[in-house]
C-alpha cells in the first residue's frame, strides 16, 4: 500500500490545474519571455512600493492581529513555507495581493477584510496565496502585475505590450483555478474556498435569506460556463474578456473545484494514488476546438494564429464576413507588431 504524503512535501504539479499547465507553455513560447520574466519581477517596482508604503502598513505578527498571525504562520508550514511577510492597510487598491515574486513575496491585505471575512474565508484566501507561491507562481503575478502598470501609464503607447499582457492576464485567470485547489486541499475540504468564490460572486452575506440552495449557485455556474464558452468562439470578443481585469469568473472556478472534488481526484492524491500531473500530456498547441469548453478562457496563441471555428468562417450572402475576415487579418498583423515592440522593449531594457 502506497504510504500517505506529507501535504507541505507533495509535488505542486499534482494539484496544478491542466488549463495553467498549458498557458504557461503558451507564455513560454512569447519571444524572449523566460528570459524576461526575472527582469519583469525586478522591474515591477515591488521593493520600492512596500518601502513607500511602510508608513500606512501594519505588519502582522504576534503582537499584532495575533490570531490572524497564527492562522498564516499554520497555513504556511502545510505548504512547507515560513517567514512570508503580512501586511493589513487601509490604502490597497485590491482585497489582497500577492507581491515581490517567488523569492521575496508578500501578501497585502485590505483592512476591511480584517472585519468581513469569518475565519474560514480567511483561512482559504491565505491559503490561495501561500497556494501560488508554492506553485511557483509569484513570480508571473508580478510580471503580469508590471504589465498591467504598462498598459495603465502609457496608454495607447503601451497597446503594442498587448501581447504579452493578454498572454498574462490569460495565464493569471488559470492560475486562479491552481490556487484554489491548492487552498481546498490545504484546508481538508472545497468548503471554505467556494463560501469564499460565493463572496466573491457578491453572495457572501447572509442578509436576505443568505443561500439556502447551494445548487442554485452551480446552476448559475454552469449557466455562465455555457455562456462563456459560446461567447468566446469570436476573436475579438475573446481579447475583450480575457483583458477584463475584473472578469474572476469565480462561479466558474467554484463549479470547477466542486466537480474536482466531486470526480475523488483530491482524496486520491492526498493517498499517494495519483502520481502524474493532471493533463500532463496536455497538447497546448491542438487545445482548441469549436467544441472546448474548457472552463477557463482560451490561451494567447488561438488568437494570433489557432484554427477558426465555425461561426468565423465566411457564408455565402454574408454581408459582414469581409470585414470580419479583415479584422481578424488587421489584430493578427498587430499582434506581430506587439511582439515585435516586445522584443525591442527587452533588448533595451538590457542596456
Amino acid at each position: 500500500m502506497t504510504a500517505k504524503p506529507d501535504f507541505k512535501y507533495l509535488n505542486a504539479e499534482l494539484y496544478r490545474h491542466p488549463g495553467e499547465r498549458a498557458a504557461r507553455e503558451r507564455l513560454k513560447k512569447i519571444p524572449g519571455f523566460q528570459k524576461a520574466l526575472d527582469m519583469l519581477t525586478d522591474s515591477s517596482g515591488a521593493d520600492a512600493e512596500r518601502q513607500a508604503e511602510t508608513a500606512s502598513m501594519i505588519r502582522v505578527g504576534p503582537g499584532v492581529y495575533p490570531r490572524l498571525h497564527e492562522l498564516w504562520v499554520d497555513i504556511q508550514s502545510r505548504f512547507g513555507l515560513s517567514g512570508i511577510p503580512l501586511h493589513a492597510t487601509a490604502s490597497a487598491r485590491v482585497p489582497c495581493s500577492l507581491r515581490g515574486g517567488n523569492d521575496r513575496p508578500v501578501v497585502i491585505l485590505d483592512c476591511a477584510l480584517l472585519d468581513d471575512l469569518p475565519e474560514r474565508e480567511m483561512s482559504a484566501l491565505l491559503a490561495m496565496q501561500a497556494g501560488t507561491v508554492r506553485l511557483g507562481n509569484a513570480s508571473l503575478v508580478a510580471a503580469a502585475d508590471f504589465s498591467r502598470w504598462f498598459i495603465d501609464v502609457y496608454g495607447i503607447l503601451g497597446a503594442p505590450a498587448l501581447l504579452p499582457a493578454w498572454g498574462l492576464e490569460n495565464w493569471r485567470r488559470y492560475a486562479a483555478f491552481s490556487a484554489d485547489r491548492a487552498a481546498a486541499l490545504a484546508e481538508g475540504d472545497p468548503e471554505s474556498v467556494a463560501s469564499l468564490l460565493n463572496r466573491f460572486a457578491g453572495a457572501g452575506s447572509s442578509a436576505w435569506g443568505g443561500i439556502t440552495r447551494p445548487d442554485d449557485i452551480r446552476v448559475q455556474g454552469l449557466e455562465a460556463l455555457s455562456r462563456q464558452a459560446d461567447w468566446s468562439n469570436n476573436k475579438i470578443r475573446r481579447f475583450a474578456l480575457a483583458m477584463n481585469r475584473q472578469n474572476d469568473v469565480a462561479l466558474i472556478r467554484r463549479l470547477d473545484l466542486m466537480d474536482w472534488f466531486a470526480e475523488g481526484v483530491p482524496a486520491r492524491i492526498l493517498s499517494g494514488e495519483v502520481t502524474e500531473p493532471e493533463g500532463a500530456t496536455f497538447d497546448a498547441g491542438a487545445a482548441w476546438s469549436g467544441t472546448d469548453k474548457d472552463p477557463s478562457l482560451a490561451y494567447w496563441g488561438e488568437f494570433a494564429g489557432g484554427g477558426s471555428d465555425s461561426s468565423d468562417k465566411s457564408s455565402s450572402g454574408c454581408p459582414f464576413c469581409g470585414m470580419k475576415d479583415a479584422a481578424g487579418k488587421g489584430i493578427n498583423s498587430f499582434m506581430k507588431a506587439g511582439e515585435a515592440f516586445w522584443n525591442t522593449l527587452m533588448d533595451n531594457m538590457k542596456k
